[in-house]
């Protein structure tokens, strides 16, 4: 009876703390980062960078007449390596429809970064951030999408793998 009692005192300790572990994830980490979000949506944009292969700066603006989407990722993501596939399924339908996909990896050398897009179809431009593009823009979970409107402002930014991705891309936005 003994062995019992302490098997079950065991799990319901693990579920206790597996509990409390997500409640305070979604408390001091989750919920602001989602609130920054949305105070974001409207922001000019314009005017931030990320560096292309060749190590040129290259304006959000330089984008600017159709919706951007900007899908922040990195090599050590397992989500990440989960939306990219899906991610190029959805490129060429996305930009029949007029818009621009580009992956932003963080913080990565672009010999990582190439090294990865050896095993993995990319077809769509990717650029590399240093980390003041994301931090300006709040993404503190990969992977992220933050969609710019053709004026150049947050439309929207969401966090997360999202296994209906394509479907938001082309329908929703």
């Amino acid at each position: 009876m003994l062995r019992l009692s302490l098997r079950w005192t065991w799990r319901y300790g693990l579920i206790v703390l597996l509990g409390g572990f997500i409640a305070y994830k979604l408390a001091f980490t989750w919920i602001p980062i989602w609130a920054r979000a949305s105070e974001l949506e409207g922001m000019q944009v314009s005017h931030l960078t990320m560096e292309d292969e060749s190590g040129r700066r290259i304006a959000l603006g330089d984008f600017r007449g159709e919706p951007l989407i900007l899908n922040f990722w990195a090599t050590w993501c397992v989500p990440c390596r989960i939306e990219i596939p899906l991610l190029a399924h959805a490129y060429p339908d996305l930009k029949s429809q007029g818009k621009q996909l580009v992956g932003v990896n963080l913080q990565e050398s672009w010999q990582a970064i190439n090294r990865f897009r050896e095993d993995v179809s990319m077809p769509y431009p990717v650029y590399r951030d240093n980390g003041k593009l994301a931090e300006a823009l709040g993404i503190g979970l990969l992977p992220a999408i933050v969609v710019i409107n053709g004026e150049g402002r947050v439309q929207t930014i969401m966090y997360g793998f999202r296994p209906w991705v394509k479907w938001y891309l082309e329908w929703w936005i």
